[in-house]
Formats: structure tokens, sequence, C-alpha cells
């Protein structure tokens, strides 16, 4: 790592493939995370830090009781909205369109998605970004209750330690037009930062966030020295992107390339989803890159998946 000394520590990258069935309730989804975890950490050195993909919470609002039986994303947002639709006309009229469907009932599916991470982080002691879920701004009271600050809903990923804190939420702020079309709300700018913990800075940037080099600059500035972009791709993996395809793009354009050459980042870690679900079908290869690696044909590139519609883990020493 030219020019940078190494972190001192071992990641994991979990590149999951969740179906509809880990969803089917909150027991469910505990259970196949914790496997996953399990799998994660069996590498020796342990690895420091654990990272899952964008959106691992998606589902959970939508499929938990379900059973994994229903048909399509379009009757689930159907069913919710015959029974809400109050709520859905408020959304609707507010231009915040399908979001409605991820604020109801979102304290119990915040502690479905939550708890699984947070007692792996104290189980192990290790730090963990979750990937993400969609999720108004929230916040706890003095009663260590949630509270809703904003009804708008984000991208929101967010980092555990050791001790199953949450330090920090990122939201995503470079939406993609799926996104959009839901009425997800953006992320500010102005919230991009690094969170200081034991391993040094850490900073989200979550999934197309980290293919704008302002974005980068900002964390590079504040003094990141890891980021984490979490990331789901629903387009094929070979798909072409006009004298490129998906995994050219990923590689020689994201935030693997722009790290390099950086004044404090000094690597990125990019988990990718392989979830199939309702027809919504996630590919991608997860990489690891650091500042100053070896140059190739994806300079820096220092681990990748083996494959990219496949479960797996991926290591690095740091």
């Amino acid at each position: 790592m030219a020019g940078h000394a190494p972190l001192g520590f071992s990641a994991a990258l979990v590149q999951s493939g969740f179906t509809a069935a880990d969803y089917a309730s909150a027991g469910a989804f505990h259970a196949r995370v914790s496997a996953l975890v399990e799998r994660a950490m069996e590498a020796t050195p342990r690895p420091a830090l654990l990272a899952f993909p964008e959106l691992t919470g998606l589902w959970l609002p939508l499929l938990s009781g379900a059973g994994g039986r229903t048909g399509s994303l379009a009757r689930i947002v159907l069913s919710r909205l015959t029974r809400h639709p109050l709520s859905a006309l408020s959304s609707l009229l507010s231009g915040q369109s399908l979001s409605f469907a991820f604020r109801l009932d979102w304290p119990a599916h915040l502690e479905a998605w939550l708890a699984p991470f947070r007692e792996a982080a104290v189980r192990h002691g290790v730090y963990v970004c979750p990937g993400s879920t969609f999720l108004p701004r929230v916040d706890r009271n003095n009663t260590r209750d949630w509270e809703l600050f904003d009804r708008r809903v984000y991208n929101t990923a967010c980092l555990i330690n050791p001790h199953g804190r949450i330090l920090s939420f990122a939201r995503k702020a470079r939406l993609t037009a799926e996104e959009r079309r839901l009425g997800i709300a953006a992320g500010s700018d102005a919230e991009i930062a690094p969170v200081a913990t034991e391993l040094g800075p850490i900073g989200i940037l979550v999934c197309l966030d980290g293919f704008f080099e302002c974005m980068v600059q900002r964390m590079d500035a504040a003094g990141a020295r890891l980021l984490i972009q979490p990331s789901a791709n629903p387009v094929g993996w070979h798909a072409p992107m006009g004298e490129m395809d998906q995994e050219e793009e990923w590689l020689s354009l994201g935030l693997g390339s722009l790290i390099q050459g950086r004044e404090n980042v000094r690597c990125s870690l990019n988990p990718m989803s392989v979830s199939r679900i309702l027809g919504h079908n996630d590919e991608g290869r997860s990489s690891v890159f650091v500042n100053g690696g070896e140059a190739g044909r994806y300079p820096g590139l220092v681990s990748i998946a083996a494959s990219q519609d496949r479960e797996e883990i991926v290591r690095a020493a740091l």
C-alpha cells in the first residue's frame, strides 16, 4: 500500500443472497443473519469488521408475517394500501409515492432489522455495517424509545460498534430512478462524514453515492481511513453500459478507483447483494480496494468475489 501504512486489521464482506422466506418473520431473518455472521467469523485472523450489502432490511416491513408466500411486490403494496388508505393517500398527495409502505410499523421493523446485527457485534466483538433499509429519520429519547422526526423515508445505513451501539446513520444522497419513483427522499450532502472508531475513522457511502467524486472528496477531507459502500445492483453484472459492461464500470469507475491518490482514505469495501426476491434479482462481485495497491487492470484491487450471483464471504487484511 504505497504511501500508506496498513490499517492493521481484517474485514469480511458478506455477499448475501436473501430470499423471501428469510423475511417471513423477524425470527427467520434473525436466524439467517446469525448464520451468515458465524460463517464470516470462521476466518483466521478473525475479522474486526463485517460489512453487509445495501437493502438487507428492505423486505422486512413487506414480507414479515406473509410466510414467504406473497406473490408479487404489486400485491404487497396493494394489500397495505387497502389496509392503510389514509397513510397511502397522504404519501401520494405529498409526492412520496409508495414510501408509506416502509413508514408503517417502522419501530418494529427497525428493531427486527437491527437486532441480529447488534447481537452479532456484541457476541463477536466486531464492528458491523448491516447494509441498509428504507427508514424515516428517527432518534431515541431519554426513555430509550424510538421517536419519528421526519415522515419522509430514506435509504438508511448505519455502523454498529462492538458494544452494540449505533454510532451513526448514513442516508443515501444520490438516488436511483426506482428509488425516486417510490418516493424515497435523498439524504443531505452535508451529512456525509466519517465516524471515529477504534479502527480509525470509517465512512459509509450507500451504493450510488460511492460513484460521485464529491462524496469521496468530503470523506477524505474529513479524515476517513476506510469507506464502506453497501450495494445492491439489480442489473445483470455483464449487461452493457455504453462501451463497458456493469463489472467494468463498477471496478474501473467506482469507489475503488476514486480512492486512489487520496490523502487519508486507505481502502474501500464494497459488499454486494445477490438476493433473489419476488423477481428482483441482484448481481455483483463484492470487492476490496486499497489506495496505492499494485497496478493492474483495476489498480488497488486486492480481493474480489469469485461469482456475481452466488453467496460468499470476501475477506481481506487491511
